[in-house]
């Protein structure tokens, strides 16, 4: 691409890449040293931070539009400057059109935060060193197989369609803090995470989606954090995590699940945490953790379950598990442990064994 064919806002991040320059339109951001807040391209914008919300993205004008094809010609072929590392980092744009590396090698960071995208972007297969897409507005993500060879940021992202990740590897952490995902109009999985392998934590406090979260065969070397997380679909499964297998914690401490937990086969040798966490699926199984192989099982301090709780043939070292949580209908053939908590009377512990086939 000819820089001639830039607009002044592409001008100004095409020679701020070869330097791993940070390029920033918000109207919040102040002008550079040396701009005119006149200038078109340098982000001032007198309608105040309210403009700034990426969710407003389609009203956002050409001084902080980028088309995706200038993104892809940065990150396959962009300028370099001698002493300094390459980055795209670029905040508060819009960006019109596909940004479309799928199977590419980008070995440069790739941070595109408080953005709002036409399109979903496209890293099918695509190698890369960093990928932060952190308080942006999209309308999906299409990474299967991708591999990053660092972090996934996606920390307080709003996603109107599937968030697709499958078979990912993420060498550090995939970051999902207080991140959105709503995609009315998906039948299946909203955040597919299915055979994905990260090299150190799943963190995703505050998560909320309204759909499935497909975690099955999924490996995490860390912790799986989905602590205070609403994870909602009443009626069906609102977490697939079948043979998940961490090296840590599971935590949904606070968590609101509205929907099947389903954890069978699942390997956790440190806490699977549900204290004063609320699961509910009336009429279907609200936990079943079957088959699993787990160190502590908190199950504390919360309303009881709405729905039935299934143990059966899991193996737990200590099981937290408080008689007022317990719901109507349990399943605990062949469950083992070595230790329950916390100590309670045999009449408080017996009414659980009569409320299901033990």
């Amino acid at each position: 691409m000819e820089i001639n064919d830039l607009t002044p806002a592409e001008s100004r991040l095409w020679r701020a890449f070869a330097s791993g320059t940070d390029v920033d339109f918000r109207a919040t951001n102040p002008p550079a040293p040396g701009s005119s807040a006149t200038d078109p391209s340098a982000g001032a914008d007198p309608s105040g931070a309210d403009s700034d919300d990426p969710a407003r993205g389609d009203t956002w004008g050409p001084e902080r539009t980028v088309r995706a094809s200038v993104l892809r010609s940065l990150l396959l072929d962009g300028p370099r400057e001698d002493g300094r590392v390459a980055a795209l980092s670029l905040a508060g744009a819009r960006v019109t059109g596909r940004l479309d590396v799928q199977y590419a090698t980008v070995d440069h960071p790739v941070r595109l935060r408080h953005c709002h995208f036409d399109e979903a972007p496209r890293f099918y297969g695509a190698r890369l060193r960093e990928l932060n897409l952190s308080e942006s507005v999209l309308p999906g993500l299409i990474s299967h197989a991708v591999r990053v060879e660092g972090v996934l940021r996606l920390t307080r992202a709003r996603f109107s369609g599937t968030v697709r990740l499958a078979g990912a590897e993420v060498t550090g952490s995939l970051y999902l803090e207080s991140t959105r995902i709503e995609a009315p109009d998906t039948e299946g999985p909203v955040l597919q995470l299915n055979q994905a392998v990260l090299g150190a934590d799943l963190w995703a406090p505050g998560l909320r989606t309204a759909g499935e979260v497909r975690l099955t065969g999924a490996r995490v070397a860390g912790t799986v954090n989905l602590n205070d997380a609403v994870l909602d679909r009443p009626g069906g499964t609102a977490v697939h995590a079948e043979t998940l297998a961490t090296e840590a914690d599971v935590l949904l401490r606070r968590a609101d699940v509205r929907g099947r937990l389903e954890l069978r086969g699942a390997r956790i040798p440190g806490r699977l945490d549900l204290s004063h966490a609320r699961l509910a699926n009336a009429g279907n199984t609200a936990l079943r953790a079957s088959s699993c192989v787990i160190g502590e099982l908190w199950l504390r301090e919360g309303p009881a379950v709405q729905g039935a709780l299934n143990l059966r043939r899991a193996q737990v070292d200590v099981l937290f598990l408080q008689p007022e949580v317990v719901p109507a209908w349990v399943q605990l053939n062949d469950l083992t442990y070595t230790s329950l908590i916390p100590h309670e009377p045999a009449e408080r512990r017996l009414p659980m064994l009569e409320k299901g086939d033990s």
